[in-house]
Parts: C-alpha cells; sequence; structure tokens
C-alpha cells in the first residue's frame, strides 16, 4: 500500500511516467504478496493510466491475460468494451462484456451489454438483456425506464441486426463471438 500511496504522490506531482513505472512494479511483482483490493486498486489504475495514454492494444492485452485468473472480475470487462466501443469494433465490444456473464450475479453487466446494444441499434436484444437483469438486479425502476425508452428501429433493419448478432454468438460453438472481427454496419 506504501507503493501505491508513493505512485498517488508521484501523479499529484505530474509525474505520471514515474507513477506508471511503480504501478507496473507493483502489477508484475510475483514476490509480493499484495491483498487482492490492493492489486485490484493497481490494475485499475494502470489501466486508466495507459488508456488515457492511447496504449489502448496494450491495455486490452494485459486486462484479457488479467481476466485468466480473476475471471469474476467485471472492471476489466468493461474497460475493453469501452475501448472496442472507440475503435468502432461493435461486435467484440458486445463480446467483452458477454464473456462476463456468468459471473453477473447482481445483473449489473446485463445492464452494461444492454446499454451498449441499445447504442448500437439493436433494439431487441437490448430488451432481452434489460429483462434477464429484471430478475436480479436490485433496482427494478431503472432498468424499467430504460426497457420504456428503447426506441423501436424499423422492422427490417432490427431483424438484420438480430440476424447478425445470433450470428455472432454461433460463430465460436459456445455462444461467444469471435474477437477479432469488426461487424461496421
Amino acid at each position: 500500500e506504501a507503493w501505491l500511496e508513493l505512485a498517488e504522490n508521484r501523479a499529484r506531482l505530474g509525474d505520471n511516467q514515474a507513477k506508471l513505472k511503480i504501478l507496473n512494479k507493483l502489477r508484475t511483482a510475483q514476490d509480493w504478496d499484495l491483498e487482492p483490493a490492493v492489486l485490484e486498486k493497481v490494475w485499475q489504475t494502470w489501466a486508466e493510466l495507459e488508456t488515457k495514454r492511447g496504449e489502448l492494444d496494450l491495455v486490452v492485452a494485459q486486462l484479457d491475460d488479467y481476466l485468466i485468473t480473476h475471471q469474476r472480475q467485471q472492471w476489466p470487462r468493461l474497460i475493453i468494451s469501452q475501448i472496442y466501443s472507440k475503435r468502432f469494433l461493435r461486435a467484440e465490444a458486445r463480446a467483452a462484456l458477454r464473456e462476463g456473464l456468468p459471473y453477473d450475479e447482481d445483473g449489473s453487466l446485463r445492464i452494461q451489454l444492454a446499454d451498449l446494444c441499445a447504442s448500437q441499434g439493436l433494439v431487441e436484444l437490448a430488451r432481452s438483456y434489460y429483462k434477464e437483469a429484471l430478475r436480479v438486479y436490485p433496482q427494478k425502476a431503472v432498468i424499467e425506464e430504460r426497457l420504456k425508452g428503447l426506441k423501436k428501429l424499423p422492422d427490417q433493419l432490427e431483424d438484420d441486426l438480430e440476424t447478425q448478432d445470433t450470428q455472432e454468438k454461433l460463430q465460436t460453438g459456445s455462444g461467444q463471438p469471435e474477437r477479432g472481427r469488426d461487424d461496421e454496419l
């Protein structure tokens, strides 16, 4: 924790490079026994800084590796999804969130995925994720408001988008779309 505090102090002095160096040391040091909450904070702070620096490929690769041993964590999936969205890799953005659904105990990831689908014009898919979240998310009114706010797209466009998403799910045979595929319309 002292190292993390030192990194924060460096950043306050405007030395983000030194902060990143310290965070990298903390992230990769295998001989240090960091508390899980501290390690998570280190990774989150590192990912935020590197994303701001534009090191998007590095962040995605490192967070993918992080998720191998921290599968239940949702925040890395959100960051990865945001990066893919910034790059207009719509299918990959949805896939990053969809991979965490087995660990979404409170429905919050389903809401994020529904919001993403809605922003991409996938209204019916968004509606289905909102309805799934209704079963477990404690603030039902929030979801009901979002469901009411969904606008119906013309039937033909909606059918095309649904077919596209279904094809993504079937590509790997496990319901998970393949990464690395761009689905711009």
